[in-house]
């Protein structure tokens, strides 16, 4: 598989998608703290090692939904 627009190629069609978000700028994953958008899932985890701060809201808010959703069943 092979990006039209670099002439990079990938053997798995998802890498391809993944690539394509590079000449896109599309970012869909964000930190539910700051805000923060990025391209990949990994480059979000990446950021939560380094702000301490984002992953102890996301950690607490995910602790808190789980919880919810315990309660409503």
């Amino acid at each position: 598989f092979g990006c039209e627009d670099c002439k990079r190629a990938f053997t798995r069609r998802h890498d391809l998608e993944r690539h394509k978000r590079v000449h896109t700028g599309v970012q869909p994953y964000e930190c539910p703290h700051c805000l923060r958008k990025f391209s990949r899932t990994d480059a979000r985890q990446r950021h939560w090692k380094l702000e301490k701060e984002c992953a102890e809201s996301v950690k607490v808010n995910s602790l808190l939904a789980n919880r919810y959703r315990k309660i409503l069943k």
